[in-house]
């Protein structure tokens, strides 16, 4: 997890910026559903504040 790593960011921080994380967790999400066998369509939301 990568506010384990990294530590929660700031509050006055928070929303500026470029979150990877929020980038990556959708693609990384569909692919476990895939890999798990879903065979119907997956819909991943992700909220970053």
């Amino acid at each position: 997890m990568r506010h384990k790593k990294y530590g929660a960011t700031p509050l006055a921080e928070r929303g500026k910026g470029m979150d990877t994380a929020c980038q990556a967790a959708p693609e990384y999400l569909s692919v476990l559903a895939l890999q798990k066998g879903s065979k119907v369509d997956v819909s991943i939301i992700v909220i970053c504040d």
